[in-house]
């Protein structure tokens, strides 16, 4: 998809002219087997511009991909914005291998700023019960924090949002980006 639920202060996606959409799944099931058969590996569901999670079809994409002969690891990066629309336990078990979510944690403000709506306390609410329940899963996806804020970035390190975010995440899966 080239669809976003934000408009990121760091991104070209208002700048965009392709008319927006989803991939037709005749065209993503035709690249899919294209390039299993060539070798596959590895694929990233991330769009250059757009939240794959407002593909509402995209458990569905990832299981078909990952039951390709030769694709064995699908990831993407997402604002988990739009969890909400997903039953969270079939995304962790749908064949997902990394989740790369990309926000800022500081406070309101600053996330408003960087990413421009005001998506602060859903984002929040929703790492934590993507990670709590990938933590009772025994960890089927990589989760991975990518940290997009102001600098200096100690303030948003020292923000008790972060602390309590932060305890779900090693310090390996952790990406600090200025």
């Amino acid at each position: 998809t080239n669809i976003c639920n934000a408009r990121c202060s760091y991104c070209a996606y208002d700048f965009q002219k392709r008319k927006k959409g989803i991939m037709d799944d005749k065209v993503f099931e035709k690249a899919i087997d294209e390039y299993s058969i060539i070798g596959g590996g590895s694929i990233n569901f991330t769009p250059t511009v757009g939240e794959p999670l407002l593909d509402l079809d995209i458990i569905k994409k990832i299981r078909y991909a990952i039951n390709k002969k030769n694709i064995d690891n699908i990831w993407f990066y997402s604002n988990l914005i739009s969890l909400d629309k997903f039953d969270i336990d079939e995304l962790l078990t749908s064949g997902l291998t990394v989740l790369r979510i990309s926000t800022c944690i500081k406070d309101s403000k600053t996330y408003q700023e960087i990413y421009g709506v005001d998506k602060y306390k859903t984002v929040l609410r929703n790492i934590v019960k993507v990670c709590e329940r990938n933590e009772q899963l025994k960890r089927p996806v990589n989760i991975k924090l990518y940290l997009r804020n102001h600098q200096p970035c100690e303030d948003a390190l020292n923000s008790e949002d972060f602390r309590n975010i932060s305890q779900y995440f090693d310090k390996k899966d952790l990406y600090i980006k200025d």
